[in-house]
């Protein structure tokens, strides 16, 4: 706790390895609660690191929580975690969207769970962002049964429209994430879900989510994606679950899913064009 840089740091090794956390408080640290690095070899399937992380408290550190920057040749599971009061960003498993590292992290394994945290009263930019190498056969993670609520994201200008990237509570930019069954409700947030992976031929899903509403139309508004800016890919979150229990199979399926309509009203025009549009003639101001 109170540590002038990381509560903790393990540096990279390409040698067999476990990295056990458990029953531990990372507190109002400078940096980051932990950050782990990852070997940058192609190594055998046996040398891959295995990451532990449970029963542990992050508490108010101005870096993230926990923060794997890339993350590869890495497997294991973060299980009961309590992630609070961070000012800035909270969680962060980034493999970056550099074309040349995204050429060599690709066959690099990574096998990887996030399951049953919590994650409460955090600020800032985001609350966790998830993106391995998207054009990996050998990376998968599965974020689910997590509970994402009252959070406060507004970004670093809370006042202007995002027309790059948007700040949301998740930040889920590679499609070999699955990101389900997880309870989001943060009302003062702008977005609960908005993506950076510029690919608008990628598909994202996040369904059998809780967003504490039945509405599809309000699910809408808290997403940022192909429907915002073009080059984005697209978000689906059809279905939802029709209450907080996570582990049911109370799907809200019962009613269609929502298009948000292509607009064009006067000078304004935006919005995904799923149909057929005709522009019609008019007078030139």
């Amino acid at each position: 706790m109170f540590n002038d840089g990381y509560g903790m740091r393990v540096g990279n090794c390409c040698r067999p390895g476990n990295i056990v956390v458990n029953d531990s408080l990372f507190m109002q640290n400078t940096w980051d609660g932990i950050e782990v690095e990852s070997c940058f070899r192609v190594v055998p399937v046996n040398n891959v690191t295995n990451f532990t992380l449970a029963n542990n408290t992050f508490d108010g550190n101005y870096g993230h929580g926990v923060r794997v920057n890339p993350m590869i040749n890495m497997v294991g599971i973060m299980t009961n975690n309590t992630f609070k009061n961070h000012p800035r960003h909270t969680f962060l498993i980034d493999n970056t969207d550099d074309f040349i590292k995204e050429v060599v992290f690709r066959e690099m394994k990574v096998d990887y769970a996030v399951i049953e945290n919590d994650f409460l009263n955090n600020e800032g930019f985001y609350v966790i962002h998830v993106r391995l190498t998207q054009s990996s056969k050998q990376q998968k993670l599965a974020f689910k049964y997590n509970r994402i609520r009252h959070n406060r994201i507004k970004g670093g200008f809370p006042t202007i429209n995002e027309r790059t990237r948007a700040y949301g509570v998740i930040l889920l930019s590679s499609s070999n994430v699955n990101f389900s069954r997880n309870h989001l409700e943060n009302p003062d947030s702008r977005y609960e879900l908005a993506t950076h992976l510029l690919d608008k031929s990628a598909h994202m899903e996040a369904t059998r989510l809780w967003w504490g509403t039945t509405n599809y139309t309000l699910m809408s508004g808290r997403v940022f994606d192909q429907y915002n800016r073009f080059d984005l890919p697209q978000i689906s979150y059809y279905p939802s679950l029709n209450s907080d229990h996570l582990y049911g199979e109370w799907l809200n399926d019962q009613v269609p899913p929502f298009e948000p309509q292509f607009l064009r009203d006067g000078n304004t025009i935006g919005g995904r064009l799923v149909n057929r549009f005709v522009t019609k003639p008019g007078i030139t101001n």
